[in-house]
């Protein structure tokens, strides 16, 4: 309880941040510090110091609300045991449904097709050094593979091996003179590439686990 005789003591308790502007404390010590002793003597004085009073009876006892509020939902001691238990296993699962959700988004290839192999050779020549005839071979390549064949099987992502094809093309002609380019692309694009690439996995085979799956032939069974 804050009173006329122990204002001075308790007003630095006070959140400045709750005080109106006319009660922060350079107010304070104009209104009441210098006038404190005045206070029985003077009916305009006891008024100003009567309202510093009940002003801050009002917040600190909204302060004390607030502090057992905050008190009350502070979690005991068997309560944080038991949420400390049951963390883990939250924690497990959520990495168990990210893992299956990542299992799930990668598709498997039973064998590494021409097309991500491009998309991921390319990634890799992005802002390195290469010998300009090594690049203007792979663009060779890749027109006989994806264009020249009128009875090729559609293409998956031709879009994104249309870009690749255009973009070494022109770094080709444009450095033709040099014996090494640096092929680039905005990092948005090489970005969407990486992407893509990171879609898809190979499915490894075990050969020896196959073999030992497969029926025994006719000589192989009369040794048995």
């Amino acid at each position: 309880m804050i009173t006329v005789k122990n204002i001075i003591s308790e007003y630095p308790k006070i959140d400045q941040e709750l005080l109106p502007s006319y009660m922060k404390s350079y107010a304070f010590n104009t209104d009441v510090k210098k006038n404190i002793n005045l206070y029985g003597k003077d009916a305009t004085i006891d008024m100003l110091i009567d309202e510093y009073v009940n002003v801050l009876n009002e917040i600190a006892g909204k302060e004390r609300k607030t502090s057992q509020k905050a008190m009350s939902k502070k979690p005991t001691r068997a309560g944080r045991a038991k949420k400390a238990k049951s963390q883990p296993s939250k924690n497990k699962q959520a990495k168990k449904a990210n893992a299956k959700s990542a299992k799930m988004t990668k598709e498997k290839i039973g064998k590494n097709p021409e097309w991500l192999q491009t998309i991921r050779r390319f990634i890799s020549m992005v802002g390195q050094k290469r010998r300009t005839d090594s690049v203007a071979n792979f663009v060779k390549r890749l027109q006989f593979e994806f264009q020249a064949n009128p009875k090729r099987k559609p293409t998956p992502h031709i879009k994104q091996i249309s870009y690749i094809l255009d973009i070494l093309v022109k770094s080709v002609n444009a450095n033709r003179m040099k014996e090494y380019i640096t092929v680039s692309i905005p990092e948005y694009k090489l970005k969407a590439l990486k992407e893509l690439s990171n879609q898809y996995t190979i499915e490894k085979i075990n050969h020896k686990k196959a073999l030992a799956h497969q029926p025994l032939s006719g000589i192989e069974q009369q040794k048995k």
